[in-house]
């Protein structure tokens, strides 16, 4: 029986992230979860998961077999000898765990030395209803967002740190080169840097650009700020992001944000997500794009509308 080939993707997040969750898997993979195994993903192509707003963990895995007895016959075969390795056990969600006993019966078939505190190579050892799996722990999520949601300066309205990692991750899989038109206290920027984007935030109010460069200083990242309208705004960008106005106090200003998704149309090569209060699928396509996925998010006093899009060139 050949190696097997893929890479097992261990899922963390809170229930109601669902709908984030399925958009960044899709924008990773091509795909999602299959109903009823929301808390696992097998993918043939290894990624890096450092950024990722919901994956813990990244797997390549050696073997996968049906009993504990199976699995260590396979990893005689395939696994080299190892130095200074350590094994995690790991549930997947509501799926049986693996116990104490059962990493006992399954190390006399790892040959080398085993180091806790400071191993060289770490192994998992998980299982679902159906079967064992054992692999190397190849990624592992910086959750680095955790840390953001503590910005020093922010507004009642700002992005929740997680749900634009979430988003930056629809997007990462188009670019590298970032506008956040209307960057606010800089949730996005914060999160973008951190992430590899090349980012520049414009706003049209000095004390929301004075507020996104006082959480980048903090957190020691970089980005370009201006005090712009994005209407007028003429440089291109690889991809955008705009979280428009909403709110239960939030009056819409739908020309004013039908105006910037044309204006953005136009500068914009790759794509873009937009954050809407009220579903606009219709009036970003009317503004010169397409539509490629989307994901709602029901909270108490708004509803926020996820849109990824393409321009229309």
């Amino acid at each position: 029986m050949p190696p097997v080939p893929e890479t097992l993707y261990l899922l963390k997040y809170h229930d109601n992230s669902w709908p984030l969750v399925r958009l960044e898997m899709r924008a990773r993979f091509g795909f999602e979860p299959p109903p009823g195994k929301r808390m696992y993903l097998l993918a043939s192509a290894p990624q890096d998961i450092t950024h990722s707003a919901c994956i813990e963990k990244a797997v390549e895995l050696i073997a996968r077999a049906p009993d504990i007895a199976s699995l260590g016959a396979l990893l005689l075969e395939r696994l080299p000898r190892v130095e200074e390795a350590m094994v995690d056990m790991r549930s997947i969600g509501h799926e049986p765990s693996p116990s104490t006993p059962d990493l006992y019966q399954l190390l006399p078939f790892i040959k080398g030395t085993f180091e806790l505190k400071n191993p060289k190579i770490r192994f998992l050892l998980t299982r679902t209803s159906e079967e064992w799996l054992f692999g190397r722990i190849v990624s592992e999520a910086s959750k680095k967002w955790t840390v953001h949601s503590r910005k020093p300066k922010t507004f009642s309205s700002a992005l929740e740190a997680q749900f634009a990692r979430f988003c930056l991750n629809a997007l990462a899989p188009h670019g590298k080169e970032l506008l956040d038109a209307g960057c606010g206290s800089g949730s996005v920027l914060v999160e973008a840097a951190d992430m590899g984007f090349r980012a520049t935030g414009i706003d049209l109010q000095a004390s929301a650009i004075g507020m996104a460069r006082a959480n980048l200083e903090h957190f020691g990242y970089i980005a370009d700020l201006k005090i712009a309208d994005v209407r007028e705004w003429k440089h291109p960008t690889e991809l955008a992001f705009v979280d428009f106005p909403y709110g239960y106090r939030c009056a819409r200003d739908r020309d004013g944000e039908l105006a910037m998704a044309r204006a953005l149309a136009a500068i914009t090569t790759k794509a873009a997500i937009f954050i809407c209060g009220e579903e606009m699928s219709d009036d970003i396509r009317s503004a010169g794009w397409d539509i490629l996925d989307a994901a709602t998010m029901p909270f108490v006093n708004v509803t926020r509308h996820v849109l990824l899009a393409t321009p229309r060139h």
